[in-house]
């Protein structure tokens, strides 16, 4: 959901994500208002379901729908171009929330 990393205790029932409650036991034990709102995001008719391309201006919302592979082949690609023309340290992973936030650089 996030990358907070809150630690939870989920809600199932039948399969289906019902409640998410702070886990008290954990250190990381606060749950956010993400993590509040997990059922609400995770079963929205709004959420995407495909991945879309644009295909006009940014900020016009021209899309396309596109395939997993298709999507996944055009993210390795742009992710391989930033590592040949910037180096791999323009590649970074961010993890972590308030005090305890972190960025890490991944080599590629």
């Amino acid at each position: 959901m996030c990358p907070g990393g809150c630690a939870i205790i989920a809600t199932l029932e039948n399969g289906r994500l019902l409640r998410t409650d702070p886990d008290n036991d954990n250190p990381y034990g606060a749950l956010c208002v993400r993590g509040s709102a997990a059922p609400e995001i995770v079963y929205s008719p709004d959420r995407l379901t495909t991945p879309l391309i644009r295909t006009g201006p940014r900020g016009e919302g021209k899309f396309r729908k596109a395939t997993w592979e298709e999507a996944l082949d055009r993210i390795a690609r742009s992710m391989m171009d930033i590592r040949f023309n910037y180096g791999p340290q323009a590649m970074v992973y961010h993890y972590g929330r308030g005090a305890f936030e972190q960025s890490v650089t991944r080599l590629c």
